[in-house]
This record gives structure tokens, sequence and C-alpha cells, in this order.
């Protein structure tokens, strides 16, 4: 048994690792054990088995170029799927450390090393066989191993035709190569397999041969890069089955031959659909591979047939015609129409040997006809069995253009200069479309000019003085005059007292009348609070919450800007100067009070309150702040006596 303790949990990386180089389903059944396990050495397990995949796979890349395989990488790694973790599961069972999970897992790893869609195993299973080759893969599994390890037909809509046909042929080189097992093994392996040995399945695809130099040239990978891929995306699922992948299969390794890979009846309808709409696309490729129509695709029978377009021979015996089930039928004997309920004719007798593109009865009863008789029944290089390759043809480039293919025109100094044909076309309508954009353009400009002259940058003034009347010349007023930006001051509060702490009386932000410890701090009528303490406000509610806070934390500066925000006209700021004027009267009457007597506050008061009698402040809802607002808000005719010195004054928000 493996002396191993257990690390702290899977990591990240093995995690990875165990996702790309095996299965995404070994994965998770690794994660769920793992956190199942308590002392079992789960995590040392995925460990290992991730770093042999990762080995065995990079002695993948080299293929197929003539690399060769150690036979030993392959039978480490079996072992750890297989007998290393029946030996940590007796040990974690003996400590009563192994659940369910881990009994999943271990069935789990067991079938990953037989899964045909499994690149590594299939490979590796061919390499190391076993006793008795009881591991070897069939040529389907290494077509399964193929497709879902390569890029194919699903996977190359977003590729052009260079780099598909490339990425293609790469496949199928590559399985050419495996299908041989002997040229992949080492050194004294070699044994494992005879002479000429092919995968059991394989046999009549190899028959075709393959030749990596001419690969290019296929018509069957140039019509799939140039026409299906486009449209792959396209094929759906069907009654459950999963037709693109089998679809793929199909066309990549089916048609040829190889045994077992065939086309699910379900799936006909989606191949039929596919080869239908490409026929009919604006394709230029798809138009040279001779598509079929949707009938002439179901005609094909090729769920049942074991290679496409055997109507390209014919039956090699006179008088005997074979069908598409493989039925032979002698015509003298069972009539022309013996293939009827054997899916059709497959090939015409050899002394009748030409199938035509004509039907003598049902769907797939066509007639068969001699030589030059009749057009041949077509088939598609993307269906026929066997690769049919792209003419090479020669192209001549011409460096000048002959004679009379644009316009001459040369010099006696020898410059010469050619237009080329269909130039004057493109004059003929741009011209006359850049003449009519310029005059709309100008025919908008005189539209849109000023009706009257401007004024003049200059003004007359008429004036005088002891000499006589005069004239004067003045610059133009700017509007700058009537209209000016206000400037931004700081002021700073050393003290915040209870009673008026800012000396001000606020209509929101702004500043509407000034008492002596205001007019001390700096504050004017006009002003509007846009910062205290480095945060800015926008309304009274914000302001006064914020003053709370600095009132431990002095001095505080507030930001102002002089006489309101933006810019304010001439009637605005003639009120903000009526303002300051009334605010100066208030403020020679309180000290006159003494002397003279003190008039009712009302009275004081009510003549600076712009808006004249309404609602007060609380009727209109004003926060709680406001406090000894309403008895100044009062009008002179329901106000109530003036304060006691000893009482409370009255004070606006802020104040």
């Amino acid at each position: 048994r493996p002396q191993v303790t257990r690390t702290a949990e899977i990591t990240t990386y093995n995690e990875w690792r165990l996702g790309h180089y095996l299965t995404p389903l070994v994965r998770d059944e690794f994660l769920l054990c793992g956190n199942k396990v308590r002392t079992c050495p789960i995590p040392w397990l995925s460990n290992r088995i991730a770093g042999l995949a990762q080995g065995a796979w990079n002695e993948l890349k080299g293929e197929p170029y003539g690399i060769s395989y150690d036979q030993q990488v392959c039978d480490v790694l079996r072992a750890a799927m297989t007998t290393e973790v029946e030996q940590i599961r007796q040990i974690c069972v003996d400590q009563r450390d192994w659940p369910g999970e881990c009994t999943r897992l271990k069935n789990v790893l067991a079938a990953t090393t037989v899964d045909p869609l499994w690149e590594t195993g299939v490979v590796c299973n061919i390499l190391s066989p076993g006793p008795g080759r009881q591991f070897m893969p069939q040529c389907q599994d290494l077509v399964s191993a193929s497709v879902s390890s390569h890029d194919s037909l699903a996977t190359c809509h977003d590729y052009n035709v260079s780099y598909c046909m490339e990425r293609l042929c790469e496949m199928d080189a590559t399985f050419r190569w495996r299908i041989k097992p002997r040229q992949m093994q080492q050194g004294g392996a070699a044994q494992l397999y005879p002479e000429g040995f092919v995968l059991p399945g394989c046999e009549v695809t190899e028959q075709f041969g393959f030749s990596t130099e001419e690969c290019h040239l296929r018509k069957d990978l140039w019509g799939f890069c140039s026409c299906l891929c486009e449209a792959y995306p396209m094929v759906q699922f069907n009654n459950g089955r999963d037709c693109p992948t089998e679809i793929d299969r199909y066309l990549m390794f089916g048609r040829q031959g190889v045994q077992g890979v065939t086309l699910h009846r379900d799936c006909e309808p989606e191949l039929c659909r596919l080869l239908s709409n490409r026929r009919h696309s604006s394709n230029e490729a798809c138009a040279a591979l001779d598509l079929p129509t949707y009938q002439e695709c179901e005609a094909f029978e090729i769920p049942h047939v074991a290679l496409n377009c055997p109507w390209l021979t014919h039956s090699e015996e006179d008088n005997v015609m074979e069908c598409l089930d493989g039925h032979r039928c002698r015509l003298d004997v069972e009539g022309w129409a013996c293939c009827e309920h054997h899916y059709g004719r497959a090939k015409c007798p050899r002394d009748i040997p030409v199938m035509c593109d004509t039907l003598c009865s049902g769907q797939t009863e066509y007639c068969c006809g001699l030589p030059n008789s009749c057009t041949p029944r077509p088939c598609s290089a993307v269906l026929q069995p066997g690769p049919e390759y792209l003419p090479i043809t020669t192209t001549t480039t011409y460096t000048t253009e002959p004679p009379g293919s644009g316009g001459d025109f040369a010099t006696d100094g020898g410059l010469e200069v050619r237009i080329p044909r269909g130039t004057w076309v493109w004059l003929i309508l741009l011209v006359p479309s850049f003449l009519f954009c310029a005059i709309l353009f100008i025919c908008v400009r005189i539209r849109n000019r000023p009706r009257f002259p401007p004024d003049p940058v200059c003004k007359m003034d008429f004036d005088g003085d002891k000499l006589g009347n005069f004239w004067m010349v003045k610059p133009k007023p700017d509007e700058s005059d009537s209209k000016f930006k206000r400037p931004v001051h700081e002021i700073v509060l050393h003290d915040i007292p209870n009673q008026r702490p800012l000396g001000i009386e606020l209509l929101e932000l702004k500043v509407q009348r000034l008492h002596e410890l205001g007019e001390k701090n700096g504050w004017e009528v006009g002003d509007q609070i846009v910062e205290i303490a480095g945060v800015a406000v926008s309304t009274f509610e914000e302001f006064w919450e914020r003053l709370q806070v600095e009132r431990n934390r002095l001095p505080v500066r507030i930001i102002v800007q002089r006489m309101g925000e933006g810019f304010i006209d001439a009637e605005e700021r003639a009120a903000v100067r009526q303002g300051k004027a009334e605010a100066e009267a208030e403020r020679v009457k309180k000290r006159s009070r003494g002397s003279v007597g003190q008039a009712p506050l009302q009275e004081v008061l009510g003549a600076q309150r712009p808006w004249g009698a309404g609602p007060t402040l609380a009727e209109m809802g004003l926060p709680s702040a406001l406090v000894g607002w309403e008895t100044w808000a009062q009008p002179p005719a329901v106000a109530s006596s003036s304060p006691s010195p000893g009482g409370p004054s009255p004070r606006l928000p802020g104040q």
C-alpha cells in the first residue's frame, strides 16, 4: 500500500488540471469526495493522477510527425486510476473514513480509463492494450476522441477558410496516424501489433488513403470550411439526440466507412435541412458543391447505407441491380421494382451502367441508362466516401492593362496617366452631388444672416461743462456691467454661542439680515452658504446639522458666495443694496434704543418684510430650527407685545 499523507485540501491548480487533462466529471467527483473525508489522502491522489495525466497529454503534442510513445507512461497512469485507488480505499475503510462520495469517485475513475471522449485514455489504450488487447479501443472510439478534442465542424464557424482547412487536415492526419498502432510504438513494444495492423472498424477508411501534401486540395474539406461551417450553428438537437455532434462525426469520418459511425434517423432531417439551405444560399462556394435538395438528400437514405453515392459505380453484373440496403436482384426475374422495398436503387446493372438524375417512380427509384443518354445523378463532394480534389489552376497576372482598358493621356515628356475603366461614371455622380451640397450650404447661410446691422462698437453721449455742451464718444457698454460673477469668501468662526450663534438671519442658505455678531464675523447680506468645514451643503437642514457637529471643533470655516450664486442682474443688485441700507438703519436704531425707547419688534421688523402679510413659515411647513421666526413674521395689526428683556429674543434660522 502507498505510504501517503493527507494534504490540507485539493488545490485550485490541481482542480484545473483534473478538469483540463481528464474530464470535468472526474474533477467534480474529486471535490465532492475531498470535502467529505477527514484524513483519507484524496488530495494527494488528485495531485498524483493530475500530474500523470498532464504528462501523458504532453506526449500527444508531437503527433502525427513521427512521435513514438513510451508505453510505461500509460501503464502508470492506468494503475494510478485503478489499482492505487483501490489500495487507498482499503486504507481509508480501515480508518472508517471512506464515504459514499469516494466510492462514486472510484467508479468514475475506472470508467474514465475506457471513456471514448477522453483522448488521452483512448491513445493510451492503443499504446498499452493490456493482456489480450482487452483495453484496445475500436475505430469509432478514436473518432469520438478526435472530434471531441480537436477543432471540427462544430467549432469552425469563426475561422477563415485557410485556417479552417489547416485544422481539419491536422485532425485527419492525426486520425490516420493513430489507426495504425504499430507506428506509434516505441522500441520493443512494436510486437504488440503485427505489421500492417489497423484498428478494428477502420479497414475501409484506410483503403481510401491520405496525403498530407494534398490535403489542402481536398474538395470536401474546402466545402466544409467555405460553405457549411458558417451555417453549422443552426443545426439543432432532435428528440434528445446530439445531432450537431453526430453530423460532425459522420461527415468527418462516418462517410469514409468507419464502422459504427452512422447517422441516426432522428438527425437525418437536420443534415438534409443544412445541405438544402446551403444549396439555395448566395454563397458561390456552395454552388460549386452540387449540394442536394431536401428531397434528394432523403433519397440518399444515409442512415441505411454503408457508403454514400453507391450509384457512381455499377453492380458489376449484367441484368443485376443492387439496392441501398445491399440486396441484389435480377431484373428478368423480379423486375425493375425489386428495390422498392429495399430503400431504393443503389447501383444500375453493368449493361445499363449510368444512374440518371431523373426519377422513374417513387422518391428513390432513379432511372438507369446508357452512357451519354442522360445526365448522371450527381453526388456532392461533402458526402462522397473517397476524397475529391480541387483542380490545380494557373493564374497569369498582368502588370499593365491591355490597350483600350482605360483612358490613356501622354505628353511629349513621357508622363502617362491611366484612368481605370468606370472612372467617368463616378465623376458623373460625384460632381453634381458636390455642387448640390455647396448650393445648399450657401442658401442656409443666406437665410440665417442677421436682418439688422450689428450695433456699433461705440456710442455718442451728450454732456456739458462750464465751457458749453459737447458730444462724447464712449465704448459700447459691456454686458458684464449688469451682470457680475460673485466672488467666494471664507468666514472663520472662533466662537459659536448658544444664543444667536451666527448673528445672521437666513432664508434657506441666503443671508437676509445681519446682527452685531454677524457683522463682526464678516457676514454680508446676500451671502450664499455653500460649504461648512469642508462639507458642501445645499439645504438649511444640512447646514444646521453640520453646524451642531462643528461646535466642539473650533474654529469653523464657512465658504460663501458673496451676493449669491452665479450671475445677478441690476434689479437684484439694487435689492441687495437696499437690504444692506435697511440693515444699517436697524443697527443704528438698536444702538439708540437706550435714549429713544424701544419700539415694538413688529413695528421695527414689519417694514422689512419684503413679501408683506402672508402665511407664516410654520404654516408653510418649514423645519423646527426656525425658532422665533413666527413671532417676527406676524403682521403689525395682530402682533403680540414686545418680548420682555429677560426672555428669549426672536431669531431666524441659523441665528
